[in-house]
């Protein structure tokens, strides 16, 4: 069977242990549906982005149709500082894998120009002959500023089944409420305010979700939780606990600061509001008009959670999408 190869973020390591992160699942559950329509007789061939690769992951990759990388944000503007995707120990720029595609990656966070060294290993990495698919207009900028011109700004592929989606559907405040946290961006003020105001103006159950593996560390230090503890019900940190709570549940809405869960609340029509707290969920907002307001601006979430404002439609870039995919339409 012919192979294709995927640099996949939601593998911690190669004994098949998930991310840290469970965003990084739910980016590959999209990726994987784009693999079913379009390599469903390639046998995929999944490498974790967080370990350097060895002598096996080489042959496999040289024995590849295609090589993907999944997802999120693993591009920097300084390598040798910062490097999510563990390629080469030792940069050895002139023994990289050099047809990589990029399918829906981002930049990790507001940088200057890549430098000499970065860009060199990045031309070296990516493929020169396919177009490559960006998470948003910022990533396709950083790139296109150290010369890799061959890309296509799809956004995210969390999002492709997405367009249009209408967000006028009026919060009930008899609704249970599921919110999110992110440990590694504390803001304590405005994370304390979010929580009172979900228990202020939410008479069902609170369920709080750990995407990240130090999210209920630092959601119980608050003192918002420490006065209510009896309020919240946390569920265990697994997405099919997730997914058991969020399938079908039409008296649910999502407010919190990770992306990809309040994504994966809007993949299962669930009224979300996405609170911005980096660059990712603020630049794809800016692309694709995501419900995502800036983790400061109370005013904002309050008037969200009163029906007052609308915040319209997504709106993907489909032509995009399309010619990206349709690249592989001699694979299908």
């Amino acid at each position: 069977m012919k192979k294709i190869a995927l640099f996949d973020p939601s593998l911690h390591d190669s004994k098949g242990n998930h991310s840290f992160n469970l965003g990084d699942i739910i980016i590959y559950e999209s990726i994987k549906k784009f693999f079913d329509e379009y390599f469903d007789t390639f046998d995929i061939v999944r490498i974790p982005t967080h370990t350097y690769i060895n002598k096996k992951h080489r042959k496999i990759i040289n024995e590849s149709e295609l090589v993907f990388v999944g997802g999120t944000n693993l591009l920097s503007s300084n390598i040798l500082k910062y490097n999510q995707w563990k390629l080469n120990k030792y940069y050895n720029l002139f023994n990289t894998i050099q047809k990589t595609i990029l399918l829906g990656v981002g930049w990790w966070q507001y940088q200057k120009k890549a430098d000499w060294i970065t860009k060199y290993y990045y031309k070296s990495i990516l493929s020169k002959d396919l177009l490559h698919s960006v998470r948003d207009s910022y990533t396709e900028n950083m790139l296109k500023r150290i010369d890799i011109a061959n890309i296509l700004n799809t956004s995210c592929p969390t999002v492709w089944d997405l367009n249009g989606m209408d967000f006028d559907k009026k919060v009930n405040h008899n609704f249970d409420v599921l919110f999110m946290l992110t440990d590694y961006m504390p803001d304590i003020d405005s994370d304390n305010k979010l929580i009172e105001i979900l228990l202020d103006n939410f008479k069902g159950k609170v369920y709080f979700f750990p995407q990240g593996r130090k999210d209920i560390e630092y959601f119980q230090s608050l003192d918002s939780y420490k006065k209510n503890s009896s309020r919240f019900i946390v569920l265990s940190r697994s997405i099919s606990d997730l997914d058991k709570l969020i399938m079908n549940n039409e008296s649910l809405i999502y407010i919190g600061t990770r992306l990809h869960g309040g994504i994966k609340c809007l993949q299962n029509n669930i009224p979300s509001l996405i609170l911005s707290i980096d660059n990712r969920s603020h630049e794809i907002k800016k692309d694709i008009n995501l419900p995502v307001v800036m983790r400061t601006e109370t005013e904002m979430i309050l008037s969200w959670i009163q029906n007052d404002i609308s915040l319209g439609k997504i709106k993907l870039p489909v032509n995009e999408i399309e010619k990206w995919k349709s690249q592989f339409d001699i694979y299908k």
